[in-house]
């Protein structure tokens, strides 16, 4: 049975909460989460294709790691650069015609911070801003200059290989120890580990 526009956007929005708060979330648990939500009693089919859809329709995208390890932020005025394969990049409107992300030994990227969308939206009359955003946007001005810089990893060299091959932490243990050559119970430990030095980054965009 067909599910109108709000009941959809708050199944995305505890989804999107779900995998936010842990990135390794099981199916399983996914599922209690959409029931919960469509306060159904029963597990239904069809669930696995309401999460699979929020992930391909880019409503839910990532989660992704991410850690203070040397990115390069360029702003272009005008154009779209050359880019390298490592490179990222992504096209803006405004002053500025594209920002590039690019991997470096000295990066001169320190901070990197993604504001929780609240839903349904919490708007104040002044800013007509949600109240996350105005928390941040507060932390942000009460002192200019000031934010701490996100921590810079004390790793070996098989912690940085796990954290790059769990850019999506939702990828099998088994399978990613393979591609490394770890034993998948080595790359569950690293993971745990390199977790605590991590920001999960997550994107909720709602049609």
């Amino acid at each position: 049975m067909p599910v109108d526009d709000r009941t959809k956007k708050k199944t995305d929005y505890a989804l999107y909460r779900a995998v936010k708060e842990n990135p390794r979330v099981t199916i399983k648990e996914l599922f209690d989460v959409v029931k919960s939500v469509r306060n159904k009693k029963r597990k239904h089919k069809s669930w696995t294709s309401i999460i699979d859809e929020s992930f391909k329709d880019q409503i839910l995208v990532g989660p992704r790691l991410y850690c203070n390890s040397g990115i390069e932020v360029t702003l272009f005025d005008e154009g779209e650069p050359e880019k390298e394969e490592s490179d990222f990049g992504i096209s803006l409107a405004g002053q500025y015609s594209y920002i590039l992300f690019s991997p470096k030994k000295e990066g001169n990227l320190e901070y990197v911070e993604l504001v929780n969308p609240k839903f349904p939206k919490k708007v104040t009359l002044e800013s007509r801003i949600t109240c996350d955003e105005k928390e941040f946007f507060d932390q942000c001005f009460a002192a200019p200059g000031m934010l701490t810089p996100d921590k810079n990893p004390q790793w070996d060299d098989t912690d940085w290989k796990v954290y790059w091959g769990l850019q999506n932490p939702r990828q099998n243990f088994f399978t990613v120890g393979k591609e490394l050559g770890i034993p998948w119970d080595k790359v569950k430990e690293r993971y745990e580990k390199i977790l605590k030095d991590c920001k999960v980054l997550m994107g909720f965009f709602p049609h």
